[in-house]
């Protein structure tokens, strides 16, 4: 149940781990040096250090080095020679109850497609230097951004094909309809020698709605006049997603769920989890404890998660003595009968699956007892 130390360090622990060891082996050498059994004794905690922990910290930074992520820089750059002469369409989208996209696009005059270029730029320019991770259905950190392949998000495909059939006569969109928007797009076309390349920018859509019970107006000369609240749109200075050559940036996480409607995806996805766990036999009142997985959000991401790590669920259940280790040490709600582990109650979903998960761990330095805040 405890990973080996190596695997559990990510390279936001690699400069800090190394820093601390150095601490370590100076006041060593302070402590130790003035006797020969102290320089023994350090010299050999040197070597130790070099043997195990500096290669494993250094081959972690390396492969965190060789992922690639997609280069802000390079696409504000991209955009930045759009300006002037920008080929820029504005979609406004929403799905309907039938699962179908359906988008519209209104006219937009040369000027304003600047400022939503400008509004893009500056955007990506505020999160460029943020870190980037593989995308995490269960969550990421604060000022953090996300990277997925656009083929792995559930519903884009559709949304570009709705893009695609987008109705252009605004006579044919009802107050109603625009007032069920859900977000906007972006479409990009920069120009190569073979043909274009496309950037989608989403980002949901405010719809003012804390003036439904208020109102907005304007001065026309000496006359305010009030503005309908369901004929307006909002588009602030943030975009949620990027993508760009086959690659998906979420700069915001909630809007990802929400714009292409994760939640029917994740619960699929969760259900073949379970159905794994299931086959192990490893819990008692299985049945329940499915029903009452799939009725809990936090849940659902979490089993969404493990497709990716199926190995985890046999190895749980293979290394029981492990189990009951993590039990005790974390005093975790949960009973055991023999190699199972028995479901009583709602307050469990989360420790039993972060066990599945293998959650619980104890750090290197400081051998304290921790959970995977991400599982």
């Amino acid at each position: 149940m405890y990973s080996t130390p190596a695997l559990q360090l990510t390279s936001c622990h690699y400069n800090s781990l190394i820093l601390s060891y150095a601490r370590h082996l100076y006041m060593r050498a302070i402590l130790l040096s003035h006797s020969e059994v102290g320089r023994c004794g350090f010299l050999e905690f040197f070597r130790e250090f070099c043997r195990t922990i500096y290669p494993s910290c250094r081959s972690v930074a390396s492969r965190h080095r060789r992922r690639v992520f997609m280069d802000i820089n390079n696409l504000i750059q991209r955009l930045e020679q759009q300006k002037g002469n920008v080929d820029l369409t504005f979609y406004l989208s929403r799905k309907r109850t039938n699962n179908k996209y359906y988008s519209f696009s209104p006219d937009v005059d040369p000027g304003l497609k600047e400022e939503l270029l400008d509004l893009v730029i500056s955007s990506l320019d505020h999160v460029k230097e943020y870190p980037q991770e593989e995308y995490n259905p269960v969550g990421v950190a604060d000022q953090t951004l996300e990277k997925i392949d656009s083929n792995n998000i559930n519903n884009y495909t559709e949304i570009v094909n709705s893009i695609n059939q987008e109705i252009r006569d605004s006579s044919k969109i009802s107050t109603d309809e625009i007032a069920r928007l859900d977000f906007y797009l972006l479409r990009i076309r920069i120009a190569k020698q073979d043909g274009y390349e496309e950037i989608h920018i989403l980002r949901r859509i405010n719809k003012m709605s804390n003036l439904r019970k208020g109102l907005l107006g304007e001065f026309r000369g000496q006359d305010f006049i009030k503005l309908e609240p369901h004929h307006l749109i909002g588009i602030d200075s943030n975009v949620d997603v990027v993508i760009y050559n086959g690659e998906a940036l979420v700069l915001s996480h909630i809007s990802l769920e929400r714009i292409f409607d994760l939640k029917d995806h994740f619960k699929d996805t969760a259900k073949k989890a379970l159905n794994i766990v299931k086959e192990t036999k490893g819990i008692e009142n299985f049945d329940q404890f499915y029903e009452d997985c799939l009725s809990d959000g936090r849940v659902i991401r979490a089993f969404t998660k493990l497709m990716n790590e199926e190995e985890k669920v046999e190895r749980c259940f293979q290394n029981f003595d492990n189990v009951r280790k993590v039990i005790k040490i974390f005093e975790l709600p949960i009973n055991l009968n023999g190699d199972k582990i028995v479901y009583e109650n709602k307050d469990q979903l989360m420790e039993i699956a972060r066990l599945i998960r293998d959650s619980y761990y104890q750090s290197y330095i400081g051998e304290e007892d921790r959970v995977d805040a991400t599982h």
